[in-house]
């Protein structure tokens, strides 16, 4: 069976599907931020899918891809600090 453009967009949908869900029900700050990052890797997945099928031979899908795993990660080291932050002063997240 060969992997096709619909395979990596049906995917993506259920990743978004699941971070939408996710960032709706969670009321802690946590979960809102996996929420978020669901979303980006749907977004990610995508990028990098219409950049391999794309007709042309350009990097733009997995330089893109490239660009929401960094703002993705910069995400998760704000969110770090955010817990550490907390947990030092005593609070709940």
């Amino acid at each position: 069976m060969q992997v096709t453009l619909e395979h990596y967009l049906v995917m993506a949908t259920v990743i978004l599907a699941a971070g939408i869900v996710t960032l709706l029900l969670k009321k802690t700050a946590l979960g809102k931020l996996l929420g978020v990052e669901l979303i980006l890797s749907a977004a990610a997945l995508n990028f990098a899918a219409f950049g391999a099928y794309a007709p042309r031979n350009g990097l733009d899908g997995e330089i893109f891809s490239l660009l929401v795993m960094l703002m993705a990660a910069v995400q998760v080291v704000l969110a770090v600090a955010v817990v550490v932050s907390c947990h030092r002063s005593g609070g709940r997240v």
